[in-house]
């Protein structure tokens, strides 16, 4: 005989459309990725998702090709999927079954904040815009050349008496999506990088590899935009919850954004043409729907929470750590929740 509470972990009957919804997402999920893994088994599916871990950890001897990359992204998506879905699924009744509802500093912000933050966000985008144009380096270049644009042939540019001209190699996009060769692809970036260059290209007729770097790094500046904004209504949130008076909770909030625009750490990565402001502004959006979530108890909020963490790996693997220790936070917050008045 199985335990009950064995029994009633791996299987209760949901009680509502939502539930019922959850619950076949999760075995959808499950079953996918065991499918995959089923049809997908052989030395050749794991040896590359082992280079493909080799090849993230810095070892770029193995000069993988963009398939290899599909088929190992796609092997530890497979996995990842039944993993996730385990966990989410054995533990359901913490958070799927919870019927409280709260809604404490449910407040919107006034006229004031509003202009206050818009001032705010007009200066730091003064101080960003004419960074935009700076010439590409380091890592940058690498990403224009692998990712982006692509690259001349380097051994007719080395020889001087080769007098073939330089051939030029534009990029993939399925290179673009999925290459990681030299393990420094910020994909979401490099997606929107591409689009906003080919867009360039397009209108004014440039030739392929044509630096211009503006296009470049105008989705990192949007999501330093964003993120500027997001902290002045978390600030806002978390300080008018613990305040008598929510006009204080918005001049803190306007007071971290002031702060968080001028700060030169962010002014760089804001204007940068890598994934980091995009991290910024997904981190920011997912702590955002955190708190809005645990305020409302809505799924709306939990699922937007999930998607802004999504987005934030997306735009770099590095963000990880962030997004790990944001989730355990959030998890022994709801295991062991604040006791209120």
């Amino acid at each position: 005989m199985i335990p009950a509470k064995i029994q009633s972990a791996l299987w209760s009957r949901p009680r509502s459309r939502v539930e019922w919804g959850f619950c076949l997402v999760l075995l959808a999920m499950m079953g996918a990725g065991a499918a995959w893994l089923a049809s997908h088994s052989g030395a050749e599916d794991w040896g590359a998702l082992r280079d493909w871990f080799a090849t993230i950890e810095g070892d770029t001897s193995l000069k993988l090709r963009t398939a290899d990359f599909v088929r190992g992204g796609l092997m530890l998506s497979a996995i990842s999927w039944i993993a996730i879905g385990a966990i989410l699924w054995l533990t359901r009744h913490w958070w799927l079954f919870s019927r409280s509802q709260d809604h404490r500093g449910k407040t919107r912000p006034d006229r004031q904040f509003l202009l206050g933050l818009a001032l705010i966000l007009i200066l730091a985008a003064a101080i960003r815009l004419p960074r935009l144009n700076l010439s590409l380096y380091n890592d940058e270049v690498d990403v224009f050349r692998t990712a982006i644009a692509g690259s001349f042939d380097g051994k007719v540019l080395d020889d001087p008496t080769n007098p073939a001209p330089a051939g030029f190699r534009e990029v993939t996009w399925m290179e673009t999506v999925w290459g990681n060769r030299i393990g420094n692809n910020h994909v979401l970036h490099s997606i929107l990088a591409r689009a906003g260059y080919d867009a360039w290209r397009k209108v004014s007729g440039a030739p392929p590899g044509t630096v211009r770097e503006w296009p470049l790094r105008f989705p990192v500046l949007l999501g330093g935009l964003l993120s500027i904004a997001l902290i002045a209504l978390i600030a806002r949130q978390i300080a008018s919850a613990g305040l008598p008076n929510h006009h204080l909770g918005s001049r803190l909030g306007l007071i971290s954004a002031f702060l968080l625009s001028i700060h030169p750490w962010h002014v760089r990565y804001s204007t940068e043409a890598r994934g980091y402001g995009l991290v910024f502004g997904f981190a920011a959006l997912a702590f955002f729907f955190l708190l809005l979530a645990m305020e409302r108890r809505r799924w709306r909020y939990w699922l937007a929470f999930g998607a802004s963490q999504a987005l934030c790996l997306w735009a770099c693997l590095g963000s990880l750590h962030l997004i790990v220790g944001l989730n355990l936070v959030t998890g022994l917050t709801l295991i062991w929740p604040a006791r209120h008045p």
